[in-house]
């Protein structure tokens, strides 16, 4: 089956990963990490389609991507600074493809490159059997509800390893976007943003994979009646009978990435496999409130709930993330994961915020303070109440959303909190992760 080429809509953006020569020849070289150790090593070029003409060059900071906020959650304390090591897909050394595998031992190693696509490797690790993690990547390019109708896509890899690994979107208004939005059901972070829309991969059995969808209204998710139940492993199945030669769509791949495609509009919802013609939903929906700006930020996550149960954590291959209609805006990402009371609990950012800017971090602990100074170390407010963001939970010893309002200017910020109240360790617990700044302005 056809399709209209994403980049063709009106104000797309595609981000397709483009690191490398396009000569498969040139390819073996080792994985691109997204968060190296020295930042002055770093020089990640991604090819952005819209509105840019042409491949460009960012630093990226020790965090995460220049233009990207990338979240690593994990519920055990064991493992928040650095996680048990997991074999990820593609050779270590020459990016081979799977079943070649190279070992991941910490944050800065995922997610990753190979051969012009983008790896998510994530473990919840072997601590409890309700261990659990999650990577959620956002990138700097909101979805325009402005117009009535969007289109959200992406190509993945199908191959599971672990009915206990699964992936999904969220859809969250600008003003209420969660660090961690979670079903309230996985024992982790607090629950459901106030509004949007929820797509969630189904767990439980590795070889039955299809999609359930929410609509999210005042914290409680809403599930869409499906229009089908047929999982993508049938869909490729009966689109061709046996893999009779390399480029069969049949089974589910580690390599070959298949597109998933998300509309909105004209009153209705529809997600599925268009090269299948697999429609999980094509039903009329009432779209959510999308804020006074019609903004949604595009959140997708891999989630990791004690994978080891089952089988083995997953290594999911994506690439090609399109929206249109697309609005850029500001990320701004720190030189470090996260501080806490016996680190430096300074974050310097690598560049100045801009006007109506808001700090977005994950806190663990109570009493957050926060206080901005310009690039040059001058302050340029006293110390300020960090403000939750509105979450559906209030669960005491788990990460909480920050979204507070920054000066422009901002290039850092120092972090003080006093211990979460489910916790009585001396000295005082607290750690703020994954802090970055964000802005609808440039």
């Amino acid at each position: 089956m056809t399709f209209t080429r994403i980049e063709d809509l009106p104000n797309a953006w595609v981000e397709t990963f483009n690191v490398n020569n396009p000569d498969p020849l040139t390819w073996t070289v080792p994985p691109k990490y997204w968060l190296p150790t020295d930042e002055l090593t770093m020089s990640l070029i991604a090819f952005n389609i819209a509105p840019a003409t042409s491949i460009s060059s960012e630093t990226a900071a020790p965090n995460s991507l220049a233009n990207w906020a990338i979240v690593k959650q994990t519920r055990d304390r064991s493992s928040w600074n650095a996680p048990e090591t997991m074999t990820a897909w593609h050779d270590g050394a020459t990016c081979n493809a799977p079943p070649a595998s190279h070992p991941v031992g910490g944050y800065d190693q995922a997610p990753f490159l190979c051969r012009n696509h983008m790896m998510t490797a994530t473990n919840a690790g072997t601590a409890t059997q309700d261990s659990y993690a999650v990577t959620y990547l956002t990138p700097d390019r909101l979805i325009d509800f402005s117009s009535g109708n969007v289109v959200v896509r992406f190509d993945v890899a199908t191959l599971r390893s672990s009915g206990r690994d699964w992936i999904d979107l969220w859809i969250t208004p600008y003003g209420e976007n969660l660090v961690v939005p979670l079903d309230d059901s996985l024992p982790d972070a607090q629950g459901y943003p106030r509004d949007g829309f929820h797509l969630r991969m189904t767990s439980g059995d590795v070889n039955v994979s299809r999609f359930e969808a929410s609509v999210i209204y005042n914290y409680r998710p809403y599930r869409i009646a499906p229009t089908s139940v047929q999982t993508y492993e049938d869909a490729f199945r009966a689109a061709i009978p046996k893999p009779a030669d390399p480029g069969a769509f049949w089974p589910t791949s580690p390599t070959r990435r298949d597109t998933f495609e998300l509309t909105i509009g004209n009153g209705r919802l529809r997600f599925g496999m268009p090269r299948y013609n697999l429609w999980w939903y094509d039903t009329p929906i009432s779209v959510p409130n999308m804020g006074p700006q019609l903004l949604g930020v595009l959140q997708i996550g891999h989630h990791s709930f004690h994978p080891s149960s089952d089988g083995a954590p997953n290594t999911w291959h994506w690439d090609n993330i399109g929206i249109a209609p697309a609005r850029q805006f500001s990320i701004i990402n720190g030189d470090r994961r996260y501080v806490d009371g016996t680190t430096t609990a300074t974050v310097n950012f690598n560049r100045a915020a801009p006007w109506d800017a808001n700090l977005r971090f994950a806190g663990y602990g109570s009493k957050f303070e926060v206080r901005a100074f310009n690039e040059f170390g001058v302050p340029l407010a006293s110390w300020q109440k960090a403000k939750l963001q509105d979450e559906e939970l209030d669960v005491k010893g788990r990460f909480h959303s920050y979204w507070t309002p920054v000066p422009p200017g901002t290039a850092r910020v120092d972090f003080r909190a006093e211990n979460d109240p489910a916790t009585k360790l001396k000295p005082d617990l607290w750690v703020a992760r994954d802090a970055t700044i964000w802005s609808l302005n440039p």
